[in-house]
Formats: structure tokens, sequence, C-alpha cells
């Protein structure tokens, strides 16, 4: 197998629930982020868009299906940036009007390259407006061919898991933010240890975790402290207006 080096961010948000205009510009900012330091994969916590009980406070009705023009720039940035996003975003069927807990990936061309609609959706409580995915689905993304996507409580059926291992020989397991945090880190926050892998730029740049992946071996760290609102790269300011 050749070696394969692909650099992933993981954004590490706090939506609020209901505020969609905040939330999509949390998002444009962190996508915005992301690429700058150098991220090939860029992944969304579960149900950014809305916040995860959005429900509670805004109801559905905002629901549509996808993508919607907000999507489509999204979509147009992953083409300018070269980069692929895994978004997060509720959908509505358009045939059934049935509401989903879907993710979107997006691929480096802004085509949308696949999609999952999480199967072990809640019942009850926050996620109450969404119906139960069916199937899991696999598709090409570059650089590492097939790939399948789950959703947080997805990983917990090993079912859903074989489903995807039998469909592609990959399959990236995506969960809610705090799931994918496996850095050690000090009680501020601040990695424990920088590996030798770590880039220069470790202990200026600001979040998400992003690790680095060559062969089976994976290397992780936090971007911590620094200016937030500049970019560790090139020290120019981050644009209040990403075009997202």
């Amino acid at each position: 197998m050749a070696d394969i080096r692909l650099r992933i961010a993981f954004l590490h948000l706090a939506p609020i629930p209901g505020a969609l205009a905040k939330n999509r510009h949390l998002i444009a900012h962190a996508i915005t982020k992301a690429a700058c330091l150098g991220a090939a994969w860029i992944i969304t916590p579960e149900l950014a868009v809305g916040g995860y009980t959005f429900a509670d406070t805004l109801g559905t009705d905002w629901i549509a299906p996808q993508p919607d023009p907000w999507m489509e720039k999204v979509r147009l940035f992953a083409a300018r940036k070269r980069v692929a996003i895994f978004l997060s975003h509720p959908e509505r069927d358009p045939q059934s009007g049935r509401l989903y807990n879907t993710v979107f990936a997006i691929a480096p061309d802004g085509r949308l390259a696949g999609s999952h609609r999480k199967i072990n959706a809640l019942r009850v409580g926050s996620e109450a407006w969404s119906t139960p995915g069916t199937e899991t689905t696999v598709f090409p993304m570059e650089p590492l061919g097939n790939v399948g996507m789950l959703i947080c409580a997805d990983a917990f059926s090993p079912g859903i898991a074989n489903s995807l291992k039998r469909k592609a020989r990959r399959s990236w397991s995506r969960r809610r933010p705090g799931l994918l945090d496996c850095t050690a880190r000090t009680a501020s926050g601040n990695v424990a240890q920088k590996t030798p892998d770590c880039p220069s730029s470790c202990a200026t740049a600001p979040e998400p975790i992003a690790p680095s992946i060559s062969g089976r071996r994976t290397v992780w760290w936090l971007r911590t402290g620094g200016d937030s609102s500049r970019c560790p790269r090139n020290g120019l300011p981050f644009s209040s207006s990403t075009g997202i």
C-alpha cells in the first residue's frame, strides 16, 4: 500500500440551539481556519447548523431538501480551496417529507460525493423529529478511495459498521466532537506533550484538533493559543466574510 498522508480537522464548536445565522457563521469561520491550516478533510459536529437541541426552540419547519442555498456556498468554498467537507445538516426528503439527521460529504471539486442518514436516531427527546435512516453507503473520496460514514450512536451497533466493511475496505466513523478528542491535555486544555511529527505552528495555531495520518500511524495534536483572528501560516486576518 502506498504511503498516504492526510490531515483532518475536527471542528470542536459550541453551536447555539436554534441560532441558525450564528451557527452558520461559526461553521464558516472554522472551515476557513481549518483550510488555512492545511486540512484536507474538514469534519463538522453532529447537527452543528441547528445546534443539537434546536427543535425545542426553533421547531423543524426550516429544514429543507438539500443542498439548500447555504450548502451550495459551502460546496463552492470546498471547490475553491480544494478541501473535502463532511457537513452535518438536517434534511427533508423531497418525496416523503420525512426529516433526517444527515451528514453530507462534499468532495474537493465541490460535488456532493455522498451522504449518510443517522440510523440509530433517538426516537425520544432532542432527536424525536428525525426519521432513522435505513442503509449505509460508501463512495470514493480522495485520497483514500472508498469511504463510509457513521453518526454518533451508529458506531455503537457492530452491524452498521460491518455493513460498511462489507461494502468497502475503508470506513470513517464520525461522532460528535467530544468523542473524537483523544489528545492528552493538561488542565488548561493545552497539549500535554508535543510529538515529533507535530508542526512548529502547533503552539500558536488555533483550534481545531487535527490528526496527520501516514500509513498506519496517526499523530494527533490540539492547536491552542495564539491569535485566533489571524491565519498562523501567513499572519493575515481571517475575513469576516468567508463567502459562506
